[in-house]
Formats: structure tokens, C-alpha cells, sequence
């Protein structure tokens, strides 16, 4: 069978969590089951015990940050027990500048313990605050970073490219100018495959991470590549992506 990568999925918000784990296998689809707070790690961790293609995240959405001070306290030591983390980052699209300091504050102690640790593989959101995520995530020497759904700006991009960082793409970019623009520009060794489901639709429904395999024609036009081509592309970047984490992969 061909493998496929999707390179971040909330697997734990979808009504079935075990039964979506259990089709990724199945489509022999690698996925990275990122998590929006420290508990849900916990459970999602569960799932992926003896999976070949799924692993957990540990995470603390940028959103999520002001509402659970105290999470970050939970977060970091779960960080020594996966080599995935996320989803983490920065939003600053309702966040006030309080809360923008506090979500900086976070996801720099989220850094720093990662880089204690021997690096790890981060999946980060950055929505309308990528040139400070970027800044923080400079530090992170001996991590692989994966921007996921990228939208900032090209200066930040060119930024982002020279400083090593990978970036998850998933169908709803493609259905913006500013997505497209973005798609086009990121070179061909740095772009992964994502589904962000169950928050992305596709068709009307949400998207689950087996189904990248479809999304990936869309993709791959802008790219001006053919399918099986870019399908082998993200392979080889997804594993180059993960060889950069310190930890054994588990």
C-alpha cells in the first residue's frame, strides 16, 4: 500500500477517537494526533500504544492558555514522554496583550524544556502572530518545527525557510489567493500533508486523516506537480522532519 502523512489531526475530537486511530492504520496514513490540553494527551497517548502510524502530541492550544493558567505546569512534564508536541504556539487574533504576553511566556518555557530534553518535533500555530512565534521558536536548535497552516506573511515565510522550519499545508488553502500565494512559495522540501480534522471540511464534511491521499490532486496542481510525485515528496520530508527530534520515536 502507499503511505500518506498527515502531519497534524485533532484524532481525539472526532466522535470515534479509537475507530479513527484504527483507519490510520488501516490507510497506513502517518499521523501526528496533536492535543489541546495536557488531559487530552493523556487519553490520546492511550490510543496510540502499540500503533505502527499514530502518535500523540502533547499540547496546550495558544487559545487555551489564559482559560487554564495552570496547564503549562501540567504540560511540560509530559513532554519527556513523546516526541511530538503540539498543538502549542501563538493566536493573537482575540487575544489581549495580556494574554499574548502569557501565551509567549508559555511557549517559551514549552522551548526551552523541549531543548533540555534533546529536541523534540513541535507542530506549531501561528495565526497573526507568526514573526513572534518565530522568534521564540529561533531558540529551539536541536527541534524540528512544523508551521501548521501557515499564514503569515512572505517576509516571515523567507524566515521561516532559512531557519530550517517545515510547513503542514491542508486543502482549505487552497481555496484562498493568500493560501495559494503561500503553497507556491514554500519549497518543495519543506511541505507536508495535513488535515487539521476534524476542524477542516472537505466537500461539506469534516476531513479525517486517511482522506489526505484525496486532498493531495488539489495540492498538488498549485505545486505543479503530479500526485504520486508530491505524495512522495511529503514522504521523504515528513520522515526527514521526525529524524530531528532527539527522542526516540515512541
Amino acid at each position: 500500500m502507499m503511505r500518506y502523512v498527515d502531519a497534524h489531526c485533532h484524532v481525539d475530537q472526532y466522535p470515534d477517537p479509537r475507530a479513527e486511530v484504527g483507519a490510520c492504520e488501516s490507510a497506513q496514513t502517518y499521523t501526528i494526533a496533536v492535543t489541546n490540553l495536557p488531559r487530552e494527551f493523556v487519553r490520546t497517548e492511550r490510543l496510540c500504544v502499540g500503533r505502527s502510524f499514530v502518535r500523540a502530541a502533547a499540547g496546550l492550544h495558544p487559545e487555551l492558555v489564559a482559560r487554564f493558567p495552570g496547564a503549562v505546569e501540567e504540560l511540560l512534564p509530559l513532554l519527556a514522554r513523546t516526541k511530538y508536541v503540539g498543538e502549542i504556539g501563538l493566536d493573537y487574533t482575540q487575544a489581549s496583550p495580556n494574554d499574548r504576553e502569557s501565551q509567549r511566556k508559555v511557549l517559551a518555557r514549552v522551548v526551552a524544556t523541549c531543548e533540555q530534553l534533546g529536541g523534540r518535533v513541535l507542530t506549531v500555530h501561528t495565526r497573526r502572530a507568526a514573526e513572534d512565534a518565530l522568534e521564540l521558536l529561533c531558540d529551539a536548535t536541536k527541534s524540528s518545527i512544523i508551521l501548521h497552516w501557515f499564514s503569515g506573511s512572505m517576509k516571515v515565510l523567507a524566515r521561516a525557510v532559512e531557519a530550517g522550519c517545515f510547513f503542514s499545508v491542508n486543502p482549505a488553502m487552497a481555496r484562498s489567493t493568500s493560501g495559494r500565494k503561500i503553497l507556491e512559495a514554500i519549497p518543495g522540501d519543506r511541505i507536508l500533508t495535513e488535515s487539521d480534522g476534524p476542524f477542516v471540511k472537505h466537500g461539506g464534511r469534516e476531513l479525517h486523516p486517511f482522506e489526505v491521499r484525496d486532498a493531495l490532486g488539489e495540492i498538488a496542481r498549485i505545486r505543479g506537480s503530479t500526485v504520486e510525485e508530491f505524495r512522495s515528496i511529503v514522504l521523504q520530508n515528513f520522515r526527514r522532519a521526525v529524524s530531528l527530534g532527539g527522542a526516540e520515536d515512541r
